[in-house]
Order: structure tokens, then C-alpha cells, then sequence
């Protein structure tokens, strides 16, 4: 039963809370799959935690027929209130990233991240806004908690690195969380260059399989500064995640 008081909603306490528990319950077995039963109005809660529904009815038929058994006292007291619920399913996603985003792009309308989050099947976000060198002990944390707590390598997009991202991962138990710098060039360097810690980190340098398709601006010689050739493209925060 996952309750939030009033005053502390907003803050993103519940979907802290559910990413800790779906980790943990997977930290043995990441094949293992987790249900839920909620009110539809919380949907977009589940879903930024990965969540998707599987059904959805009112009174008797609450639960699909696959759960029933398994859950059928909870079916039955369900059916008695005549509440409409919602049955989600949560698997853990192939691919994990943490979004770390400069405190400047969450206020941007034009940003491509928000994108990410409408795709929980196939991806597991983890976001960590940084402001300021104040945040890279924040930053330092999240980090050293992928490895203790989900036993994740850590991989950092950047240039400079290795094209293949199966170098990193050296058997079927292996699992990599890859670190999106999420600003603007100018931004993504900074942070690059005031975090100790992500220089520290193995990087992948993706090649696009095809040039970007979004254009916001020019990119003022930014290019030559971030591609090892003239050849190559790049992607905007999506089609990064989009590559992988």
C-alpha cells in the first residue's frame, strides 16, 4: 500500500519509492515480473515507474483471468466495492539510462527527454537534475548506488570512446546503465567537465545509423568540436536513446 501524506505530495516521493521497491524485487532475479492494482487516475504515476496496464474493469471482473487465482481475495473484496481498477504489470527494461539533465533544459520547452518517459517498456530512467558543482555529490550517490544496489556498469555517453556498446557488457548477466547528458552542447560540456566522477567512467560514442532529424539551431561550431570527422551527425537527447 503506497500512501503519500498532502503536504508531501508533488515531490516526487511515490515514484522514488516504486523505483526502490521494483529494484529491489528484482535485484535477484531481473526476469521477475510485478503487479499492481490501482485507481486509473494514478496511471501516469505507474507508467513514469514503468508500469503498463493489463486491464482495466469495474466490479467483478477486476483482475484478468491469469491473476484471479493467485489474487483471489483481493478480487473478491474488489467486487463487493464495485471500484474501477486498473491492473499494471511492471518488467524490468533492456535498456537503463539516467537522464542527467542541466537544471537550465527542464525549463525548455523545445527539450526531446520528456520523449524517454513514453517509452517504459523499452527503457528505465533514472533523472538527476544538476545545477552546479553544489549537485555532484548528489550526482556522485545515484551513481555509486547503480553499482552497489543494481550492480549496473556505468557507461557515460561522450565523445572520445568506444562505437560498441556490447564491448561493455561481457556476459547475459551483465548489465550497463548509460549516463545522457541532457542540456545543451555548451551545458553537456560543462557538466562533463565540472564532474569529476564521469571523467572517471568508460565512455561509448555512438555512430548514427542516420542523420538527425531535428534542427533547433545551427550549431555554431559545436560539430567540429564534438565529431571526429565531418561525416558524422549529431543526435539530439531521443535519438541518442533511440541509437542504444
Amino acid at each position: 500500500l503506497l500512501c503519500v501524506s498532502k503536504k508531501y505530495r508533488r515531490q516526487g516521493i511515490a515514484l522514488d519509492i516504486l523505483k526502490i521497491v521494483t529494484n529491489e524485487a528484482t535485484a535477484q532475479n531481473e526476469n521477475e515480473t510485478i503487479y499492481c492494482f490501482a485507481e486509473p487516475s494514478i496511471l501516469p504515476l505507474y507508467a513514469k515507474a514503468g508500469f503498463s496496464v493489463i486491464h482495466e474493469a469495474k466490479g467483478k471482473g477486476v483482475l484478468p483471468k491469469s491473476l484471479r487465482q493467485k489474487y483471489a481475495s483481493l478480487s473478491k473484496k474488489v467486487a463487493k466495492q464495485g471500484k474501477h481498477i486498473c491492473c499494471f504489470e511492471w518488467k524490468k527494461s533492456p535498456i537503463s539510462i539516467l537522464l542527467l539533465q542541466h537544471e537550465k533544459e527542464t525549463r525548455r520547452k523545445t527539450g526531446t527527454a520528456p520523449l524517454l518517459y513514453d517509452l517504459p517498456q523499452y527503457l528505465h530512467i533514472t533523472n538527476c537534475t544538476w545545477s552546479g558543482r553544489a549537485d555532484n555529490a548528489k550526482v556522485e550517490s545515484i551513481l555509486q548506488h547503480e553499482r552497489k544496489y543494481n550492480q549496473n556498469q556505468l557507461v557515460v555517453l561522450w565523445t572520445g570512446g568506444s562505437h560498441n556498446a556490447s564491448s561493455f557488457i561481457s556476459d547475459d548477466k551483465t548489465r550497463c546503465t548509460f549516463i545522457l547528458l541532457d542540456g545543451t552542447w555548451q551545458e553537456a560540456q560543462s557538466m562533463f567537465r565540472k564532474i569529476p566522477a564521469l571523467q572517471q567512467l568508460p565512455r561509448l560514442s555512438l555512430e548514427a545509423s542516420a542523420p538527425s532529424n531535428y534542427t533547433l539551431r545551427q550549431d555554431f561550431g559545436w560539430k567540429e568540436r564534438f565529431v571526429a570527422n565531418e561525416n558524422d551527425t549529431l543526435l539530439c537527447t531521443a535519438e541518442v536513446a533511440a541509437e542504444l
